[in-house]
């Protein structure tokens, strides 16, 4: 067993303490394996708690009808300050059938390179949808 032996002088009284080189390398050894536990844990929480938008499972959405705005049925989504008004592009290719005061749970993306004929409204494309 090595030793490792420093001398601390104050007042002319000097003192001399030993340290033992195993157990510093075994306290090292110890650290480093808890650092690499701790980063292996924030690593695996990184990557299942990573951010995920609004959209990714799905919104709550009610279907309205908008008829005396040449609109018909849009869904409304309740934001905290607003309500917004979409009108899905797509609605045809799934499998529901559309009515006022419909709850249904929606993934959509934006779509403001498609032109729709309601002014108060704004076009989606509906990924996914399924009835609340």
């Amino acid at each position: 067993m090595s030793s490792y032996h420093k001398s601390k002088c104050e007042k002319n009284l000097c003192y001399t303490n030993i340290i033992k080189l195993d157990s510093v390398l075994e306290i090292k050894r110890n650290i480093m394996k808890n650092t690499k536990l701790i980063f292996c844990f924030c690593l695996a929480l990184a990557f299942t708690s990573c951010s995920k938008s609004e959209n990714d499972n799905g919104v709550e959405m009610v279907f309205q009808e908008l008829s005396e705005t040449n609109c018909g049925l849009v869904l409304t989504l309740n934001l905290q300050d607003e309500w917004r008004n979409l009108t899905p592009i797509n609605i045809n290719d799934f499998d529901i059938a559309p009515s006022a005061g419909l709850e249904v749970l929606v993934t959509f993306e934006d779509r403001t390179d498609v032109s729709i004929d309601c002014a108060f409204s704004e076009p989606i494309e509906i990924l996914s949808i399924s009835v609340r």
